[in-house]
Formats: C-alpha cells, sequence, structure tokens
C-alpha cells in the first residue's frame, strides 16, 4: 500500500503531497493544480493501491477555487470541464457517483473521525477501498473499533449484510423513537436481533421485469409497526427485498382472514398453506391431524419418495 500522510489540515486542505514529498507550491495555485492533476491519472490507474490518496486530491480538487480565488469556479473548470463529472469521466476513466463515494471517505476518515485513533485508522484503510466503502456508512467514533474487527473476520459480501442489517436497524429505532409511543425506547432496543439472517430467497425467473409500484405514506406510529413487521418478515423469508417481505405480510394477513361462503375449516387450512409455499417457494405437506390424511402436497410427497426410491 502507498505510504501516504492522512492528517487534514484547515478542515481537509493539507500542503502535504504524495508519500514523503512535501509541497513546493501553494495550494490552489497552477502548478500544485496540474501537480494533483497528474497523480489523479496516475491513482485511478491502481486504484486499489491508492484510493486513499486519490480521495484526498478528489476531495481538495473539488473543493479548491481556481487559482485558490473564491470568486472563480473549482479547479477542474480550469481545465476546460463544465462539472465534476465530466472531469473524472473524460480523464480518470470513473464516474462521478464512484468519484463522490471517494471524496467521502477521506471526509469520513480525515474530517468527521480526524481525532480516531491513527493505529485504528490504519487498520480502517488496510481493508481496502470495498469494504471501506461500505464501513463509512455506519463507522462512528464510539463503534470503530467493533466494526474494524467485523470487518476484519468477514468477506465483503458478508459486510456488506452486516452493514444493511445495521442500517436497517437504525431506520426502525428511528422510526420507533419518533413515533410518539409511549414505551418507544424499549420497543427500539427489542427490535435489534442477533439472530442471523436466513440464506436469501430471490425472486423466481417468471417473476423478474415483471415488478409493479406503489406508494404509501404512513404517521410515525404507523411507519414503525410497519417497519418492525417487515424486519420480522425478513428474519423468516431471509430475503432483504422489502417486496417480497411485504407480500409475505399480506399472505398472512389474507390466509387468516380468507373466509368465503360455504369454506369449510380445512378448505380455508388447505389454501393459507398453499398461499405460504407460493410465497416461501418451498414444497410444504399437510397432514390432518384428526385422519392422519395428507390432505395437501401429496404430489410432492409422492416425488420425494420416489426420488428416494431411486436412490
Amino acid at each position: 500500500m502507498t505510504d501516504m500522510t492522512l492528517t487534514v489540515i484547515n478542515g481537509g486542505r493539507s500542503d502535504e503531497l504524495d508519500g514523503d514529498s512535501k509541497a513546493s507550491t501553494v495550494i490552489g495555485t497552477r502548478p500544485w493544480a496540474q501537480r494533483q492533476r497528474k497523480r489523479a491519472k496516475e491513482l485511478s490507474a491502481e486504484l486499489d493501491l491508492g484510493y486513499m490518496e486519490l480521495a484526498r486530491i478528489l476531495y481538495q480538487l473539488r473543493d479548491t477555487p481556481a487559482a485558490d480565488d473564491p470568486r472563480r469556479g473549482p479547479v477542474y473548470t480550469s481545465w476546460g470541464y463544465s462539472s465534476f463529472g465530466e472531469y473524472v469521466e473524460a480523464e480518470l476513466g470513473i464516474n462521478e457517483k464512484k468519484a463522490e463515494r471517494l471524496r467521502s471517505i477521506w471526509f469520513t476518515l480525515e474530517v468527521q473521525l480526524r481525532d480516531m485513533d491513527p493505529k485504528l485508522k490504519e487498520r480502517i484503510v488496510n481493508l481496502g477501498l470495498g469494504k471501506v466503502r461500505e464501513l463509512i456508512r455506519v463507522l462512528t467514533m464510539r463503534n470503530a473499533e467493533q466494526w474494524i474487527e467485523i470487518a476484519e473476520k468477514t468477506s465483503y459480501r458478508g459486510l456488506l449484510r452486516e452493514v444493511k442489517d445495521e442500517k436497517r436497524r437504525q431506520g426502525i429505532e428511528e422510526a420507533i423513537l419518533t413515533s410518539g409511543v409511549e414505551n418507544a425506547p424499549e420497543i427500539a432496543q427489542e427490535s435489534r436481533s442477533d439472530e442471523s439472517p436466513l440464506p436469501l430467497i430471490p425472486p423466481s425467473e417468471a417473476e423478474e421485469g415483471e415488478f409493479k409500484r406503489k406508494t404509501f405514506s404512513f404517521a410515525p406510529t404507523q411507519m414503525a409497526n410497519v417497519l418492525l413487521a417487515l424486519q420480522k418478515s425478513s428474519e423468516l423469508s431471509g430475503s432483504e427485498k422489502d417486496g417480497h417481505n411485504l407480500d409475505l405480510i399480506c399472505t398472512e394477513f389474507l390466509a387468516t382472514n380468507d373466509i368465503l361462503a360455504g369454506d369449510t375449516d380445512l378448505a380455508r387450512k388447505i389454501r393459507y398453506v398453499a398461499k405460504l409455499e407460493r410465497a416461501l417457494r418451498i414444497k410444504l405437506v399437510a397432514i390432518d391431524p384428526e385422519t392422519d390424511e395428507v390432505c395437501y402436497g401429496i404430489a410432492s410427497l409422492q416425488a420425494a419418495h420416489k426420488e428416494a426410491v431411486g436412490k
């Protein structure tokens, strides 16, 4: 990894240059700008190794006016570019969204968390761009050591799930705490679960491309209930997709309230099992405890028996 100084001076605008070399020009001047422009091109070609240095340069170039004159636009405008996105795409070969993420990494670690223990910060940087990009979404001075240990012990995909779960919990807690419910703090604390979710159940191929969108508005107390229900459904299904989890919730409601004229109790149970089977994308077999007869899933049972005999 490239040796670099991570200390921010004057709100992120440092006079230090790449590596151990010292600046011979003042920030905002043309020679300084040209030096940063050249270095940014070099770093974009080896992003995994020099991402923190590139993050610093992008942070500076985005916010430093040309010739350090507040009346002028950012440095890149003096190079003929009308926007930051146009500059990074044309010269560095990265899109604006990725460049902004790099800038946010520098801002989080070197401005917001500038007082963090340097050893902890070094461990964060050594995690690599992918993990650090996710980590800064939940990182604070208080939880840094805990999250660093999680990131060091898990894969990128594992960390991604952990961060998503944490963001979901934060959203639920915020909704509960602003709901006006009398015992909201206790409910918010109970909403945190240490249980690991089941494996993700992706939508079937037949469902891809057939999604419909529906927008709802909720009062604070309603939003708290909705988010808690979605979290519980997610724990059951292992899916992080709100649409899939809402479908499970609706299936449960319909199944327990689906009373048609002339229906028998057994008919309602069978319809309930069928809906759960479709929602969970698994095959179920139901047996009537009074008669010990298979009342649902006989075809699945026969297929399983045939396969077992064949083996």
